[in-house]
């Protein structure tokens, strides 16, 4: 996780964004609010999320760092977010409990999805090779819009599916989601959406890791086995 999490970051720092961090526990405002979720949004009940208090929560992405960012830094904002997440998901092997998130953010005049597209797929060329497949499917986030999800070929089954154990059948793997900054989030800031536009995306470090390095079963990342660590040593 830390090596993909650090070429990650080589990719973007060379193209002129910075690291941030931010807090594991948030309070309703900056995980939904400020997110333009509405207080009806399933993702506010309890069984998607860790509440630690009545308002206060384990934060379910990165995202509330897009807000933070933009409250203490004026655009263009240029932030890649390393970190911890947790929802109360069924473990299996494409799912956990707690997993790594690396949220991405830009915002500044006149950025389009183009851009969005082009960092992403070469992240993922990067990251996997040259050659991979990468697509984007229509999505729905309310903190974007327009949304896409982020897929890359399964390398177990090369996009065959069936009963792949690695995509599920897909034939591809979900790396995670994207977007253009819903403009109610930038207005919500005080940032004038008919002049700033920007967009974000959220990618789970461990279903990179699972499509980087051929592994079958997230939960392998967990177990502490010395002789699978030593396979990726």
């Amino acid at each position: 996780i830390r090596r993909v999490m650090d070429d990650i970051a080589s990719y973007f720092e060379r193209h002129g964004f910075a690291i941030v961090l931010g807090p594991e526990a948030e309070p309703d405002y900056y995980n939904f609010d400020a997110l333009n979720i509405p207080p009806d949004h399933p993702a506010r009940e309890g069984f998607d999320s860790f509440y630690l208090s009545e308002n206060v929560l384990l934060r379910p992405h990165t995202s509330p760092m897009q807000i933070r960012t933009l409250e203490a830094f004026a655009p263009p904002v240029a932030v890649i977010v390393p970190g911890k997440c947790y929802r109360r998901d069924a473990v299996d092997a494409r799912h956990s409990f707690m997993f790594h998130q690396v949220e991405g953010l830009l915002v500044g005049e006149a950025i389009h999805f183009g851009h969005l597209k082009g960092m992403l797929i070469g992240m993922c060329r990067e990251l996997f090779g040259a050659e991979t497949d990468v697509r984007f499917r229509p999505s729905y986030f309310p903190f974007t819009e327009p949304s896409a999800e982020v897929d890359a070929r399964c390398p177990v089954c090369q996009g065959r599916g069936g009963t792949c154990r690695m995509c599920g059948g897909a034939g591809w793997i979900e790396l995670g989601g994207s977007g253009m900054v819903h403009p109610n989030v930038l207005a919500n800031l005080k940032y004038d959406p008919d002049i700033y536009s920007g967009w974000a995306f959220g990618f789970g470090l461990e279903r990179i890791a699972l499509r980087r390095y051929d592994i079958d079963d997230i939960r392998r990342f967990f177990e502490n086995d010395p002789q699978f660590l030593e396979q990726l040593a």
